[in-house]
Formats: C-alpha cells, structure tokens, sequence
C-alpha cells in the first residue's frame, strides 16, 4: 500500500506552511507512521516536522528540497533499554547468570575512568543504527555530563542499598538529582532490582514524580532469594524481604505509569499480566540478551493479549552481540513472530509512551520532533521496512530536531566498536 501524505495531517497543503525557517529532504520512500509515501518530501521547520507528503504536492509551491536519492526516511528508533558505559565491555561467562554478574561488578569497578569513552562509542554504534533516543542506566560512581549527550538520553540514575541500611545515603544523594536537565540528557532513576532495592528505597523513588526503569526477575537466582531468602544471592544480601518480585515494588507503589520492568523472565504473564496492565507498567525485552545467555522463549504474545506494553532494548555489549536497535528488531520478527510495523512500534511510538514521553513526541509525525534517519534501500516499499529492519549497514543520515548528526559514506559493522 502507498499513501499520498500523512493520514489526517491537518496541513495538506504545503502553501499553508510559512517559508521561513523550513528545510526540507526529498527520498524515494517516506514512512508516514502507517506505510509508505512513495517519493516522498519531510519538511521541518524550528526543529519539528511541518509537512511530509508526496514530492509532487511540495513542487506545486515552487520550494526546494534537498534530493536525497535511493534511501528509505524511518523515524529514529528509540532503545529502551541501555548500559553504554559497557560498549568496551567483553564478558565470556554465559552459562551461570550470577558470574556474568559478578564479572560486571568487577569490570566496573576498574574501568570508571573510561566510562565516558565506552559511553561515546556506544552512541555511535546507535546513532549508525537510526537510534535517536535512548534509555540509558547510568550506574557509575559519578553521574555522567549530559551536555555531551549526542542522542536524547533518558539517563536512569540508578540507585540500590542491597537492603542495607548503610547504603541508604548515598542512594539518597543520587536520588536528589532525578528530574535535572542536561543538554538533550533527562534524568530519571532506576532503583536496579527488587532483590537490590529496599522498600524504603523504593517508596522514595516511587515518589520522585519521575519514570522509573527497573530490573526485574532477571533471573531464577533473585527470585529464589526474594522469596525464601536462599540461593546464591544469599551470600551477598542482607535479609530477604520473603515475597516476590512485584509483590514487594507493589506494596512500595513502584507498579505506576511511567514504570519500565526490564527482562521480566520470571514472571507469569497468565498471573501477573492482569495486574501490570492495570497499573500501566511495560516490560522491556532485550532479544539480542534473551539469545545470548539462551533463556528460554520470552512469551511476547501471552504478555500482549494480557494487554501489557511489551518494547524493546538492546542492554550492552557486554551481554549482547551488537549494539543496533535494528539488530533487536530483527530478533524480535525472528523469535517473537512481530510484523515488522510491530517491531517499528515497539522501537518508536510505544518504547516513547512506556518512558513517559520524556522528550514530547519524535520522529515523522506532523508536529513531532523532527528525529529520523535515512537508510539506504532498493527495495520496493511492501518489502522495504524489511529490508531496513534487517540491515547491518550504516544508516546513511541521522537528524534530530530537524538537524543532522551523522554522516556515514561507509558500511560499518554495528557490533564493532566506532
């Protein structure tokens, strides 16, 4: 199917657009939201999309736009789940979960001097992906510069006292930063997991009016700990609060729109699906991960039809073999069975409602912020969403609001660091 414009668009007509201020890209397919326009025209004035449409409609008014050839223009994808200050991480235990933990507490602890570097590197692998917005847990000792951030970053200070009250200052110190602004850096907080996180750390996140992004029933190990305070975290934590995973983020009203449950492997959407959608709570699946460590299928459908948001994220390098939203996408049409326009949603329009909007509405929506990349495709437009959500070449232009960050002439393996 091929549309004429924007469905429901409003502006038409692009006469009805002042001229001052617009620029404007032609491409040989547009995606409106909803399909493709063939040869197609994005208008964006003041950093917002003005008018997008059929190039035959934009020449009507006499204006230019910029021909940018055989390329497809896709919003900028939005990874709702990230670690990138582990892009340089290279961790080889995959079998026991609890050593690949212990490795990453270890690696951390020596590397905070080149977490900037890893966090840059990390950007450019997604920004080379079409990546324009990303949730980002940023778990260092000191809470990294936004004004440096390239992508918008919802930056999740992460907190956790391991259910030891000695800990509780410095969490409370990192917590009285939520809501700060940085350049395109928006912080919000992450209290890491239920088996990390008290109740009473929990309740004060809860209350700082902020999205909140947590860890939960990654693995049988936490669980078994929360529950009958057993296993191999018992050597690590205090006490075990003995009741489940959403049991104890329940009772510290951490279940609320805005929240984000990361991995979710061990929880029931048959069970628990009722209750996470009452409450507005969405998961967050990492299918590159999910295959790395080779957990058993994640019930995407089951959690669907229970009516509970399921969107995307692409964790770190150090439990992943690329670090490209595409690379996720494609995954998820493999393990998943999602359409690709699921796979597009899921990295778009809902991973931005699941996170709050914290930067208002992107991508090529009229009116949206104008964030979105083009990528290079000969393919015809029933097969070219496809084609893009499974390439592994560099995306060929990437702007956001309305201005461009990345130039690539040359493929790039997105697993490699920039």
């Amino acid at each position: 199917m091929r549309t004429e414009g924007t469905p429901g668009a409003g502006l038409g007509v692009p006469s009805a657009i002042p001229r001052r201020g617009i620029e404007a890209w032609r491409a040989r397919l547009v995606w409106s939201g909803v399909d493709w326009i063939d040869d197609g025209v994005v208008a964006c004035r003041h950093g917002r999309v003005a008018w997008i449409g059929r190039t035959s409609a934009w020449r009507r008014t006499g204006a230019d736009a910029v021909d940018l050839g055989e390329v497809a223009l896709l919003r900028g994808f939005v990874d709702a789940h990230a670690h990138l200050d582990l892009s340089h991480a290279r961790i080889e235990e995959r079998a026991v979960f609890e050593r690949w933990v212990a490795d990453v507490v270890a690696l951390r602890r020596t590397a905070q001097g080149d977490a900037s570097s890893a966090i840059a590197a990390g950007e450019d692998l997604l920004l080379a992906g079409g990546c324009t917005s990303v949730a980002d847990i940023d778990g260092g000792a000191r809470l990294r510069d936004g004004r440096g951030a390239r992508l918008r970053t919802l930056a999740f200070v992460e907190v956790l006292d391991a259910h030891d009250a000695r800990r509780r200052e410095d969490a409370s110190r990192r917590l009285a930063r939520a809501g700060e602004r940085e350049g395109r850096l928006v912080r919000a907080v992450s209290p890491h997991a239920p088996h990390t996180a008290s109740a009473g750390l929990l309740r004060r996140a809860a209350r700082a009016c902020v999205p909140l992004q947590i860890h939960c029933a990654e693995s049988e190990a936490e669980v078994e700990w929360m529950i009958d305070g057993t296993g191999p975290f018992a050597a690590w934590l205090g006490a075990s609060p003995r009741r489940a995973p959403l049991e104890h983020l329940l009772r510290a009203g951490a279940l609320r729109p805005g929240t984000t449950l990361v991995h979710a492997n061990h929880l029931d959407p048959e069970r628990d699906g009722p209750l996470l959608a009452r409450r507005g709570v969405a998961l967050v699946h990492c299918p590159g991960t999910h295959r790395w460590f080779a957990r058993a299928a994640f019930p995407f459908a089951a959690w669907r039809r229970r009516g509970v948001r399921v969107v995307l994220g692409t964790d770190s390098l150090a439990s992943n073999d690329a670090l490209d939203c595409r690379h996720e996408a494609a995954l998820a049409m493999d393990t998943l069975r999602a359409s690709p326009v699921e796979a597009l949603r899921m990295l778009g329009d809902e991973a931005e409602d699941a996170l709050g909007r914290p930067f208002g509405r992107t991508g090529l929506g009229l009116g949206a912020r104008a964030d979105f990349a083009a990528h290079r495709t000969t393919a015809a437009a029933d097969a070219a969403l496809e084609e893009v959500l499974r390439s592994r070449q560099s995306a060929a232009l990437v702007w956001i609001a309305g201005a461009q960050v990345l130039l690539c002439g040359t493929d790039r393996d997105a697993s490699a660091p920039a």
